[in-house]
């Protein structure tokens, strides 16, 4: 039996349905229009989309293209193989017009021919389709191949999976959105693969779009449609049935008026309170009275606030006006019989003893009935200072005096600081205090002083008279420097003995360490450890002996010259450079071939034995043992070091990953280094069935599922074949499916359904726990009437809520035109004439202005409490306590320092302008100005009569000899006062340079005379350093100088002369 297949176009029928079930699937088209969703018009025919070319191999069918010229039944419904058959096999024929690809096999495999050659219209072994025809042009080339995959882009092809991602023909791997509200997507299989846009279908807020089949309430970028059953933004109504027509609530104090229109389904009800009093209309609204509505009766006691009543019903009217508060005088005034009974409670501003009233402004001075009160600028019983900011602080508490402990007592929260300044008396170390009887011993505060008797740091000895002279420095040692350093008038007087310690031709001393070779004061002798002129060595047990002359290196011949008793022994050490046999030297440039004393040498360029090349440069290294071929392990032996490298290259027979080598019987699952081969019976990566006759065919794709797109990727020629069941989860109109998450508004193959979260025709909300229950329906408006109609259960629930117009207590509303005198639920209002709780004026007009409260007091502050819009005007006259500049009011306890409204006052314990001191107990006396420092002039100016005592201690700047002080800038030059001090700046007695960094140093002492020996005495750090510049008058080898008398015979610094004796 033979199974033949015809197809159209490009579009293959192997998804088994008819292409006229659609009805657009088939029908005229031209590019880009006219087709629905699913659909594509392809050769002006509109066919489906995920209609794909199949490629398949041995006994498969091959798919490829037939031209349809309009008959319906091009492909007939099937339900069996046979069937099909027989429904192709009728196409065939009746299709005169179309290019037929025969594709004619045995179901065994079998050739009914017994031909197996190319262009005899049956797929043999080896082929992938046999079209009979040497068109190049079509599904099938010549030489029996597809045309798809083959790298070329044909007519009929939409893609080539040959051409490389970014070529032109490339199929496509993913699509980008083309437009505004559209997905792109990849839609066919192979080469038919394109990019289909097909418009958002899911009802999202904030995409800026509007979902297919999506509304208002799903999606709030879709406009409100009248008419679709949905309640959406600005509409009232939905469907128009539902709206209301006319308006009418029994209630005469409401005007019922019907807004919107019917069409637009925004109809609604409005029953607007009425507010304005009006006779005849049957209503008194709340405020109206008999005066001025004839629907009104007026009374006290009607419950309604009349214009001359303060309170209705009489029970409402206050009975007492006590506001609890001791600092109001309260009032009452009228009565509940006429409903005009007003409370006043006025503040009381002024002092009063024996009130229980402490007023603003009163304090413990003026009013019994005060407590004493930290910073109100009064000083009251145990304060000391008022305000705060008035007391003193740590810092005002100090008096500049370095020899007083200056402490703060007391708070100024308080307001009870004060300061305490206790003198100090015992000497401190770091308390910038010198007092008297301390010394800089006792006290780092204190300043050496000389002839004080006390002998302190900088001083050798105190008093004066027990310094040493300069004769007194002469220690009678000719190897010493002696020297008198400081002076007895600034008690430093010290000798200095320096030993000479440095080498000095013509001194007359030979220090220890000085030879006849850097001191001619010093004789030549063996045994000084010194090689002087003559001599080789020094000591002489640091000669040689002839033992030590042999220096172990078999390649010399060694002797003595000379003896270690007169230090002049010395090791001759001569070279063998000949090769000689058994001699035990190999000597330089000999080798082991002629001199039996040498071992074999890698290096020497001769191939001696045990080498297999030399020098070691000719030898093979592991780079030139890369044979270049993947499947040998090339290794190097051996060493060139040694100069016995050679190459082993060994054979890979085993399979191994990341080795480079794919061995025989090797595959990619057992070595990554081989690659994937279809037909090898083994299933590789990229692969999915091996050999090819075990891959799938079109038929075993089809899952007889209606929401599945079936379709056949891969080929068996690539053993990649593999069926792809897509799951249908886009809604899509008469496809047969109803996929999850579809529902009756974006796909008609779904029936409406209460519960599935999409609100559908004649729903309100879906899912049902989404729709409004009797709580729901509360809108928290305490003036409208909650009520629901419909049902969770119908997904129909809806909420009605009707305006409360009538006033009622405790109902929690109040309805326009009711007030807090006729429904509990109001609040007062300014401006109705009546002073209601929490007023103190109404009408507005009838309150105080800001001009009203001036009292003419500059010491009180006059303002207007309350604003007569809130009807809560009142004047507020506070007495002024705290202190402050230009308001033209001293209050009390305020000084000139707070308050230039104050004039300044000796002897108010303040400090104010113009004052240093005060109380004038306070303030320094004369003796107290005496600072202890040498280096001061101390003086009083002011007096404390008038609070201005002042102590002036002028530092002494000029030198001045004889009055104890040394001032910054002089020195022992020009104020015997001041001791010679390193690094001044200044040469003064006993030194030789200052600063230390100008005195000389070994570097700057050297006169660039190599017959001199260049030396520093003394010390920059005392500056008493100074340059000594010896002549060298000994021969000494080495040393850079031929001094006098020196010839090249006992100086190898001296060049041979003629005529020299």
């Amino acid at each position: 039996m033979h199974i033949r297949f015809c197809v159209t176009a490009v579009i293959f029928c192997a998804l088994l349905v008819r292409c006229s079930d659609d009805p657009n699937d088939g029908s005229n088209c031209t590019e880009g229009s006219n087709c629905a969703q699913v659909l594509r018009c392809i050769d002006d025919v509109c066919v489906p989309i995920d209609a794909t070319v199949n490629q398949r191999t041995g006994a498969d069918v091959v798919d490829d293209t037939v031209s349809d010229t309009g008959n319906e039944d091009s492909v007939a419904d099937v339900s069996d193989e046979d069937s099909l058959s027989d429904a192709v096999d009728s196409e065939t024929a009746s299709d005169s017009t179309s290019e037929e690809i025969a594709t004619e096999v045995h179901k065994d495999g079998t050739d009914p021919d017994a031909e197996n050659l190319c262009g005899n219209g049956i797929v043999d072994e080896g082929e992938d389709c046999d079209d009979q025809n040497d068109d190049e042009d079509d599904l099938c080339h010549s030489d029996c191949s597809f045309t798809c995959g083959d790298g070329l882009l044909q007519s009929i092809e939409e893609c080539d999976t040959a051409i490389a991602d970014g070529e032109e023909g490339a199929c496509p791997s993913s699509c980008e959105n083309a437009e505004d509200c559209s997905v792109a997507s990849v839609q066919g299989n192979e080469c038919a693969q394109i990019c289909v846009v097909a418009p958002i279908a899911e009802c999202i807020d904030g995409d800026s779009c509007c979902g297919f089949g999506c509304n208002n309430l799903e999606d709030p970028e879709c406009p409100a449609v009248c008419g679709n059953g949905f309640v959406e933004s600005g509409e009232t109504c939905d469907p128009t049935g539902t709206c209301p027509t006319s308006c009418n609530d029994d209630n005469s104090c409401t005007a019922d008026v019907l807004g919107g229109e019917l069409t637009n389904c925004n109809a609604v009800c409005t029953f607007s309170a009425i507010a304005d009093c009006a006779d005849g209309d049957g209503c008194c609204p709340a405020g109206c009275t008999s005066a001025s509505d004839n629907d009104c009766s007026a009374s006290c006691g009607n419950g309604f606030v009349d214009p001359s009543e303060t309170c209705d019903p009489p029970e409402s009217c206050p009975e007492s006006c006590d506001d609890s508060n001791a600092c109001t005088a309260d009032t009452l005034t009228g009565s509940k019989a006429n409903c005009n009974i007003q409370c006043s409670n006025v503040a009381i501003l002024e002092p009063l003893n024996g009130d229980k009233c402490c007023p603003a402004g009163g304090n413990a001075i003026n009013d019994s009935d005060c407590d004493p009160v930290c910073d109100n600028a009064v000083l009251e019983s145990g304060e000391s200072c008022d305000p705060p900011e008035s007391c003193p602080t740590l810092t005002t508490c100090n008096d500049s005096d370095s020899c007083t402990t200056d402490s703060l007592t007391g708070d100024a929260q308080q307001c009870n600081a004060a300061c305490v300044n206790e003198p100090i008396t015992a000497p401190t170390d770091s308390d910038s205090c010198c007092p008297d009887g301390a010394n800089a011993n006792n006290d780092n505060d204190c300043k050496a002083q000389c002839n004080n008797s006390v002998l302190e740091s900088g001083e050798s000895c105190d008093p004066p008279g027990t310094c040493p002279s300069e004769a007194d420095c002469n220690d009678n040692n000719g190897c010493s420097a002696d020297s008198l350093s400081g002076s007895a008038a600034h008690c430093n007087a010290v000798c200095v003995n320096t030993p000479i310690t440095l080498a000095v031709n013509n001194d007359g001393c030979c220090p220890d360490g000085a030879n006849a070779n850097n001191d001619n004061d010093c004789n030549t002798s063996c045994g000084n450890s010194s090689v002087e002129a003559g001599e080789t060595c020094d000591p002489p047990d640091s000669c040689p002996a002839a033992a030590d002359c042999n220096d172990g290196n078999s390649c010399t011949a060694d002797s003595l010259t000379g003896s270690a008793a007169n230090c002049n022994a010395v090791c001759v050490n001569a070279a063998i450079t000949l090769p000689t046999n058994d001699d035990g030297c190999c000597p330089a440039g000999a080798n082991a071939n002629n001199d039996t004393d040498c071992n074999a040498q890698c290096g020497n360029s001769n191939l001696e034995d045990g080498e297999t090349c030399d020098p070691p440069e000719s030898c093979p290294t592991a780079n030139d043992c890369n044979d270049n071929n993947s499947c040998t392990t090339d290794s190097l032996t051996g060493a060139a070091a040694n100069c016995n490298a050679t190459c082993i290259n060994t054979d890979i027979t085993l399979p191994a990953n990341n080795d480079g080598c794919c061995p025989p019987g090797a595959n990619s699952n057992n070595d990554n280094d081989c690659n994937a081969n279809c037909g090898n019976s083994s299933v590789e990566a990229g692969e999915t069935c091996d050999p090819p006759s075990s891959c799938p065919k079109v038929l075993d794709c089809n899952d007889n599922n209606s929401c599945t797109t079936d379709t056949l990727n891969g080929s068996a020629a690539n053993c990649d074949a593999a069926c792809n069941n897509t799951p249908i989860t886009l809604p899509a109109n008469n496809d047969g499916c109803c996929p999850d998450g579809a529902n009756a508004n974006n796909d008609n193959d779904c029936n409406a359904q209460c519960g599935n979260s999409a609100i559908e025709a004649g729903e309100t909300c879906d899912p049902p726990d989404t729709c409004s229950t009797e709580v729901d329906c509360n809108d928290n408006n305490s003036c409208t009437a909650d009520s629901i109609t419909g049902s969770a259960a119908a997904c129909n629930a809806v909420c009605v809520n009707l305006a409360i117009t009538l006033p009622n207590n405790d109902d929690g509303c109040c309805p326009a035109g009711a007030n807090a005198n006729n429904d509990n639920d109001c609040s007062a209002q300014c401006g109705n004439s009546s002073v209601e709780a929490g007023e103190t004026c109404d009408p507005p007009g009838s309150c105080p202005a800001a001009d009203d409260c001036n009292d003419s007091n500059n010491c009180t502050t006059d303002t207007l409490s309350g604003s007569a819009a809130a009807c809560t005007a009142v004047c507020v006259n506070n007495a002024i306590i705290k202190c402050g500049s230009a308001d033209g009011c001293c209050p009390a306890g305020c000084n000139n320092n707070n308050d230039n409204d104050c004039s300044a006052n000796c002897g108010n314990s303040t400090i104010e302008s113009g004052e240093t001191c005060d109380p004038p107990s306070s303030c320094p006396s004369a003796a107290a100005c005496n600072d202890n420092q040498s280096c001061t002039t101390d003086t009083l100016s002011g007096s404390a009569a008038n609070c201005n005592a002042l102590c002036v201690n002028t530092p002494i700047t000029q030198a001045n000899n004889g009055d104890g002080c040394c001032p910054a800038g002089a020195n022992a030059n020009n104020d015997n006062d001041c001791p010679s001090i390193c690094n001044n700046g200044v040469v003064e007695a006993g030194e030789t340079c200052d600063p230390p960094n100008s005195c000389p140093n070994l570097t700057s002492c050297n006169d660039s005379n190599s017959c001199t020996v260049d030396s520093v005495a003394g010390s920059a750090t005392n500056c008493t350093a100074a340059c000594v510049n010896t002549p060298i008058t000994q021969a000494t080898n080495g040393d850079g100088c031929c001094p006098a008398g020196a010839n090249a015979n006992n100086d190898n610094d001296c060049n041979a002369q003629c005529n020299n004796g």
